[in-house]
């Protein structure tokens, strides 16, 4: 039987916090009802995008942003799993502009990936543009500009798909009580979001033109915002000086140096990380020396147990990783969090007391917050070129009781660093699929690329070549013009499985959060030393202990091993699998922003012998003469 599409705006799944949700039954019967409609309708869930410049003070300090309806970051996209989605983008800023939906796997859409040069031309200054997408999948994503360094100044904002109502969920894996597995899925429907950034007081041209007129990253943050809000920290030289590691000290003992005010590797030796072509003279001292701090603002999660039904007080948080450069570890203080979802999926849970979660990444998990008073959401920076923190707050109200009456106490210190020997720290490698995802043991394609850097030192490679930014968004997009033939494609046949092994042999080099667009890819392991095997089943059978062909994680983006600043790590690799089942142009590329920027992305131009015929109202924009 066939139903005529509808118009909805339903976000029953998100309008009902954690402190002011309604009685599990109940409110699971809403969510049925409009499910209900929303499949049986083939709803359409529209949104606008304003793009404007203001003025804003996110950590107490005033610079200009790119502000999205008016917001900073941009507003919360809401929608259900089946829904039919459009974005219309309405470009008021002085530069050209598009928007990644990262994660999102763009089933038979390649053209709304929102890359430029890939998938479609910029949109101009004074001009709209308008992205169709069917959400085929469930959980938290999230959506920012591919363009230029637009991220750095407030191009982003959090995407959230509500999964089916017959969805297979994990949470009997944490408790087998009815009433407990209800509370915590009613929780994950009325999950709280937390957007990570990091953030500096000058722009991203700024900062772009820097690095090149320096040869340096200038890696050196003011503020770790969390839901765009933070402060500016001015940290005292014992203070940090308790919290360096032993690796920091031997990088500052090379030039008998000490970290600046803001917490920072000096230009100097940035300049000397970077095979010594930098020049810190030209870095003006506001970037990495002086440090003034200010009062800011901190984003509050209040639980209110006054108005729950039941005995079992769960919440959800999906953390999301919006950052251009750095490497967080996230807890919160005194309450373990069972992690049961990563990059949108569901996984095996597994109880933590902190995640390591970088560019890109996303994490969803529960809290049981039977404890009144308010404790400290950490967000501490492991990136060795700098010291810093970030802080929000959850604050949970009991009737009867009057909290904890003192600080929280900690899992994690402000370097990101276990407190104590018992505290476990999630990362990527501890990600199982739930339901398990079978894959097969062996490929129909094997190719290695070489990830590096070379002169000037701010250009980076995928495959031994770069693929710069700025030039690739001006190009003809691949998916009109597909080049087999270049060292920067990557052609596949559809319907097939293809292992890339990633290998950084330039030291040193640090680790490379490298998201895949389109679908997702798994993680089968990670090593030191050269890569000699024509395939993984070959490497495999030498070492079986460094690879998992069984259950490997799924996500889209995964982080390389960092190389050349400790023996026998000059030379490391990756392997990676996925399968090639959605034809089009989509980019492999490392999501710290200035190595996107400065070339480090290939194009898998997947499904080659099916290519994509595009619809004409894109085929327009992508021709130049939209």
């Amino acid at each position: 039987m066939n139903y005529l599409p509808v118009t909805t705006n339903y976000n029953l799944h998100l309008l009902v916090r954690s402190h002011e949700m309604l009685c599990s039954v109940v409110y699971r019967l809403l969510i049925g009802l409009a499910f209900f409609t929303v499949v049986l309708g083939q709803a359409t869930r529209t949104f606008k995008l304003s793009l404007t410049l203001g003025n804003w003070s996110p950590n107490g300090h005033q610079r200009q942003v790119i502000l999205v309806n008016g917001q900073f970051p941009g507003p919360t996209l809401k929608m259900w799993q089946g829904e039919n989605v459009v974005v219309e983008v309405e470009n008021n800023i002085t530069n050209a502009t598009s928007i990644h939906f990262h994660g999102i796997e763009m089933h038979d859409t390649p053209w709304s990936d929102g890359a430029p040069g890939v998938s479609q031309r910029h949109i101009q200054p004074g001009k709209s543009f308008t992205y169709r997408w069917m959400a085929t999948q469930h959980g938290s994503y999230w959506y920012h500009s591919h363009s230029r360094h637009q991220i750095e100044d407030g191009l982003f904002g959090a995407l959230v798909i509500a999964p089916k109502p017959d969805t297979p969920k994990p949470f009997d894996k944490i408790s087998t009580a009815s009433r407990a597995i209800k509370t915590m899925e009613s929780a994950d429907e009325s999950a709280n979001i937390l957007l990570l950034s990091d953030y500096r007081n000058m722009t991203g041209d700024e900062a772009w033109e820097l690095t090149q007129k320096a040869e340096l990253d200038p890696a050196c943050w003011d503020s770790i915002l969390i839901n765009g809000k933070g402060r500016v920290h001015c940290p005292e030289p014992a203070e940090i000086d308790a919290l360096l590691s032993d690796l920091q000290r031997t990088q500052l003992g090379k030039m008998n140096a000490t970290m600046t005010s803001k917490g920072c590797y000096p230009p100097q030796l940035m300049a000397l990380a970077w095979n010594g072509h930098g020049n810190g003279s030209v870095v003006p001292s506001h970037v990495f020396d002086e440090c003034q701090s200010t009062e800011g603002w901190r984003e509050i999660l209040s639980v209110d147990h006054k108005s729950t039904c039941d005995d079992e007080s769960w919440i959800a948080i999906h953390f999301i990783g919006a950052f251009q450069s750095i490497t967080a570890t996230v807890s919160v203080d005194e309450h373990p969090m069972w992690v049961y979802a990563a990059d949108g999926g569901y996984v095996e849970p597994r109880e933590v007391q902190a995640i390591t979660i970088t560019n890109g990444e996303r994490y969803s998990v529960l809290i049981k917050a039977n404890k009144a008073g308010k404790f400290n959401i950490r967000v501490a920076s492991i990136n060795d070129p700098q010291i810093i923190a970030g802080y929000a707050t959850l604050d949970v109200k009991i009737a009867g009781s009057e909290g904890n009456g003192h600080e929280s106490v900690p899992y994690i210190n402000d370097a990101g660093m276990a407190i104590s020997s018992g505290v476990v720290i999630f990362d990527q490698s501890f990600v199982k699929p739930f339901p398990p995802v079978a894959i097969p043991q062996t490929v129909s394609a094997t190719h290695v690329l070489e990830m590096g850097n070379i002169e000037p030192a701010y250009i980076w490679t995928m495959n031994s070549m770069p693929l710069e930014s700025l030039t690739l968004e001006q190009q003809t997009p691949f998916l009109l013009n597909p080049q087999l033939t270049t060292n920067l494609t990557i052609p596949t046949q559809n319907n097939t499985w293809v292992d890339l092994i990633l290998v950084t042999h330039v030291s040193p080099n640090p680790a490379h959060p490298i998201h895949k667009h389109g679908v997702k890819m798994h993680l089968l392991g990670t090593g030191y030393g050269p890569w000699v095997w024509s395939s993984v089943e070959d490497a495999a059978r030498q070492m079986p202990s460094s690879f998992n062909l069984v259950d490997p994680p799924l996500k889209d983006s995964f982080t390389s091993l960092r190389v050349g600043l400790e023996a026998g790590q000059e030379v490391a690799w990756m392997a990676l699998r996925y399968h090639s089942r959605n034809p089009g142009a989509w980019l492999l590329h490392c999501h710290v922003l200035q190595h996107l920027v400065g070339g480090m992305q290939v194009v898998l131009l997947d499904g080659v012998d099916v290519w994509p015929e595009m619809p004409e109202e894109y085929r327009a924009l992508a021709e130049g003469s939209g």
